[in-house]
């Protein structure tokens, strides 16, 4: 049996048919296996926040952009050489 991993997403936006459709999309990394779940929350401040937990294979980076994530933390995320993923709960400017 594959390994359990979390894809996260960033979601900087709220309309209602927008959120619906990526749901939607991201039914497709659940294949009704132990362990596997979806959540949705609100974030802190303009939009929410996916949590996947899922077994599908495939490359992270590629489903997080699938799933539409925010693009600022797409690009942040190829800086680095192993892969990472970031998601703020509370941001500040510098």
């Amino acid at each position: 049996m594959s390994r359990l991993r979390r894809i996260t997403t960033d979601w900087d936006f709220k309309n209602p048919l927008k959120i619906l459709f990526y749901l939607n999309r991201s039914l497709k990394f659940l294949n009704n296996k132990q362990g596997e779940k979806l959540i949705l929350k609100k974030s802190n401040s303009k939009g929410y926040h996916l949590f996947l937990w899922t077994r599908s294979q495939g490359n992270k980076f590629k489903i997080r952009k699938y799933l539409h994530d925010d693009k600022k933390h797409l690009n942040m995320d190829k800086l680095h050489k192993y892969g990472r993923q970031t998601l703020f709960f509370k941001k500040k400017k510098l």
